[in-house]
């Protein structure tokens, strides 16, 4: 299935292993779908000095990481851009009919592997969203340029607008509830009388008709 170049690599992995303090690391695929590859790097200004890799997969997966972190060694960012599935599939020779994702994985890894390096300077102050947007405009992962924490501030002006009526329909309750109870209106002793002789008169007056 496999032909010789690639079960020597499967064999004898080169650049195998966790770079402890990377500069850079980047991720491809899932566990979920059976293959998995971690990329390591060390720079030397935009250069890549040092790569290593930890792959969970199949022969593919883990020989096309083998092969790709050997042709990233001396490239710039830049230029491990470039690389593509095929770069991968020639140096082995061949892979078997659908094993070829192994290579586009790793290719995959390469592109994680640069954009968290970039997203990484934008945090640390040394390369600025412009300049970020500009690098990522033209490349296939479109990303947004990584944003500091938001303030307290920012965070209440962006609550929902159902918890803020909500939060206000209380304010309006309680403020109900503090409010002292209104005394019904008593009707003045003058007015009370003068009903009282317009009943007297009224009964009178009936009481004369009626005779």
């Amino acid at each position: 299935m496999y032909n010789d170049k690639v079960l020597e690599i499967f064999r004898n992995p080169q650049n195998y292993g966790r770079i402890a303090k990377a500069d850079a690391v980047g991720k491809a695929g899932e566990v979920e779908d059976g293959d998995v590859i971690k990329l390591f790097v060390r720079l030397k200004g935009e250069t890549i000095e040092e790569v290593g890799f930890e792959t969970f997969g199949c022969v593919a997966a883990i020989v096309s990481s083998a092969v790709i972190t050997d042709l990233l060694k001396g490239k710039t960012l830049e230029q491990a851009l470039k690389l593509k599935a095929e770069d991968v599939v020639k140096v082995v020779d061949e892979l078997p009919l659908g094993k070829e994702h192994g290579a586009e994985l790793a290719v995959k890894a390469v592109e994680d592997l640069v954009l968290n390096y970039r997203k990484r300077l934008v945090k640390e102050g040394k390369l600025s969203e412009e300049e970020f947007k500009k690098l990522t405009a033209n490349e296939k992962v479109k990303v947004k340029a990584p944003k500091t924490k938001a303030s307290k501030k920012d965070k209440k002006a962006k609550k929902p607008a159902k918890k803020v009526a909500k939060e206000e329909k209380k304010v309006v309750e309680k403020k109900e509830e503090t409010q002292p109870e209104q005394p019904k209106k008593e009707i003045h002793s003058a007015s009370k009388l003068m009903l009282l002789t317009k009943k007297i008169t009224t009964t009178t007056t009936t009481k004369n008709a009626a005779k």
